[in-house]
């Protein structure tokens, strides 16, 4: 019976080579970032003023009036099969906020332009939504809605 060797060592060598090198060049970028920056005394600029930042983990988040089933309900009576609609599904996200009003709807999976444009229509025809809150407080929140349109 006859045995087989592998040379794995040289393989691992010229990785522990690369890695090595690699692990220099970063160290003296880092060294060089560092020197530099303590070198030039640093301007801070005038804080920008702040905007309020969407919350993508509200405590209770943001939903329909009527809870999913008012959701559905609104859905079913609103949304329409266009001429040259398909069927699938068709995910949308948008902006509840604060004030429950729904605003940036983005389709992040698209089907078709048809369907596409009928989900955009009925998000802009929602009522308020209650919007999200965070430590009690109503906060902007995003919220991602799948709309399925079937063959009738």
């Amino acid at each position: 019976m006859k045995r087989i060797n592998y040379n794995i060592s040289s393989r691992f060598a010229a990785w522990k080579k690369c890695a090595f090198a690699s692990l220099i060049i970063a160290a003296a970028v880092l060294n060089n970032q560092s020197a530099s920056a303590q070198s030039a005394p640093a301007k801070t600029p005038p804080p920008a003023p702040v905007a309020p930042a969407t919350v993508s983990a509200a405590d209770v988040p943001a939903k329909f009036p009527g809870g999913m089933q008012g959701l559905i309900k609104f859905l079913s009576t609103n949304l329409k099969h266009p001429k040259g609609a398909v069927s699938g599904k068709v995910f949308a996200t948008f902006t509840v906020k604060d004030d429950g009003s729904i605003e940036d709807i983005r389709i992040v999976r698209k089907l078709n332009p048809v369907n596409d444009a009928e989900v955009v229509r009925v998000l802009k025809l929602s009522p308020k939504w209650i919007p999200g809150t965070k430590d009690g407080e109503a906060v902007e929140s995003e919220f991602t809605l799948p709309i399925s349109f079937t063959e009738v």
